[in-house]
């Protein structure tokens, strides 16, 4: 340094946290707090006075600091004074070109993007089918990701399955701070929020490739343009008729369909046959007619359902015994009575989960010998235990009945982790756990 300056100091910057982790000592930059947030935003906006505001104003405020997330270059693109707040709310984004900001910042966050490796970039461009500020199960992502076929098998990751292949990719998104972890319990990251700018960025990437078209009922457009979806997004369309939905694009070589709260009549619904994620959640109205023709999706690897509904005499349509390569089945928020005796035959299932009060018949946990995930054993009737809806959950009707269950986990040889919440006692539940090879036995501090 000039002089030999002690006062001089050289500052190396990095996207990836293996690179910073190489140096003797790292810097990791925090968010801005609150009160430096706003004062960044109000000199940015109101020449550093900060103007007596309004309610409205006030709360429009907040919805621009939240966007921001403490990003002092996502402050910086809120637009120059004299706009309603509503537009510099807007404005925060990569929606307004020609701003010089907004091209900056996306130089920057494109850089992140284009210097990701070749399997990431499906990987976060997929989380489109999220929406803002939701929070993102890590399990469920990862079987997305399988089940699209973005997680293979590369040679020097011979030997581990394609779910920890899976976690890898996910731990790597995290370390090049394209989302954030939360959830982190002891080290274990349980799932991932996407900044707003980034997701932006994701927003306006999938764009323009059509990775995956988006079609609100809230929308006013409510219209996609012409195009072949790969992947779609349905949400919130109320009442649709034959004509008014997806006119002018080509569905039938979707890979996923991702619906919420959507009640949409036979005449429209998408006829999709190589469909492989499936993922609807009824939201108040279970509409099993959209489930008519789900054992003709011989290509499904993944189908999730959902309802805010309770105790309602639903039913899992039995055509599934047809998805011989159906790898998760997630019913967890869906609250059938009983399991098909025909999800025996799904025995490529890596991963089931069912709702607490939901009956395993006899025997058939003890087919599906390639479940990879934990089980939560219980016999509620009820609501259950929803702190972790990564288990499994079964009903037992009596004490036999837990006993058998616990005799066929010892068939799945694929298990990782075992936590069990049962109601009995006994030397011989210890020797019926005891038969499950190579697992971690759990009993929690309720467990009788």
């Amino acid at each position: 340094m000039q002089d030999s300056n002690c006062g001089c100091r050289v500052v190396v910057t990095t996207r990836i946290s293996e690179v910073a982790a190489q140096a003797n000592k790292v810097y990791k930059i925090q968010p801005l707090s609150r009160k430096k947030s706003e004062k960044l935003l109000y000199a940015r906006i109101l020449d550093g006075e900060r103007n007596c505001f309004d309610s409205p104003s006030a709360e429009a405020c907040d919805k621009i600091l939240k966007k921001c997330g403490g990003v002092p270059l996502a402050i910086l693109l809120a637009s120059k004074p004299g706009e309603d707040w509503s537009e510099v709310y807007n404005s925060i984004g990569f929606g307004h070109r020609g701003n010089d900001d907004v091209e900056n910042t996306r130089k920057i966050l494109s850089f992140s993007y284009y210097d990701l490796p070749s399997h990431l970039k499906p990987c976060l461009l997929y989380l489109r089918i999220c929406s803002e500020d939701q929070e993102i199960e890590k399990n469920s992502l990862i079987w997305k990701w399988i089940a699209e076929g973005f997680v293979v098998h590369e040679e020097q990751a011979e030997g581990i399955g394609l779910f920890e292949l899976g976690e890898r990719y996910f731990n790597e998104l995290i370390n090049r701070s394209m989302i954030q972890p939360v959830d982190t319990v002891e080290g274990y990251v349980d799932g991932c929020r996407v900044h707003d700018i980034v997701f932006d960025l994701v927003r306006s990437l999938s764009s323009q490739e059509n990775i995956v078209p988006v079609l609100d009922g809230n929308d006013e457009r409510h219209k996609l343009p012409g195009s072949i979806a790969r992947r779609l997004v349905l949400q919130r369309i109320k009442e649709l008729s034959s004509g008014q939905l997806l006119d002018n694009i080509v569905v039938d070589k979707a890979r996923s369909l991702i619906a919420s709260e959507c009640n949409i009549c036979p005449s429209s619904r998408p006829r999709t046959p190589v469909l492989r994620v499936l993922d609807i959640d009824f939201g108040e109205k279970v509409d099993g007619g959209m489930l008519d023709h789900v054992g003709s999706l011989l290509h499904l690897r993944y189908l999730r359902l959902a309802s805010s509904v309770r105790n309602t005499n639903i039913e899992l349509p039995r055509e599934v015994k047809y998805l011989k390569f159906l790898r998760t089945l997630d019913l967890w928020a869906y609250r059938i009575k009983e399991l098909p005796e025909e999800a025996g035959l799904l025995t490529q299932l890596f991963c089931l989960r069912v709702a607490p009060g939901t009956r395993i018949p006899d025997g058939l946990i003890g087919k599906l010998t390639l479940l990879h995930e934990r089980v939560l054993f219980s016999n509620d009737d009820d609501d259950g235990d929803d702190d972790d809806d990564d288990y499994y959950a079964a009903a037992a009707d009596d004490d036999a009945r837990t006993m058998q269950f616990v005799k066929e986990l010892g068939m799945l040889r694929e298990l990782r982790v075992l936590r069990t919440k049962i109601d009995v006692t006994g030397e011989s539940m210890e020797k019926s756990v005891a038969v499950v090879p190579g697992q971690s036995a759990q009993y929690p501090d309720d467990a009788h």
